[in-house]
């Protein structure tokens, strides 16, 4: 993976953890970039700050889900 990649691969994590919507963009502009480790990571842990007053990033996660050209792997593994 090229460095490039990485760097993307790193805001998208950070997008995730901080629920700024910035990892659909990211997904959105790079459909090259395999993202599905990363999602897999979000879906199983809370990055939440505060998990109780935020609420769940369920939906979030689905919409990067339904965007993802790695759908199936991603299903498989959760």
């Amino acid at each position: 993976m090229r460095i490039q990649e990485k760097e993307i691969e790193k805001k998208f994590l950070n997008s995730l953890k901080l629920g700024t919507g910035e990892a659909y963009l990211l997904l959105k502009e790079n459909p090259q970039i395999d993202f599905s480790s990363v999602i897999v990571k979000g879906a199983i842990n809370n990055y939440a700050y505060d998990s109780q007053s935020e609420g769940s990033r369920a939906k979030d996660l689905y919409g990067l889900l339904k965007k993802s050209n790695q759908r199936e792997t991603i299903i498989q593994q959760l």
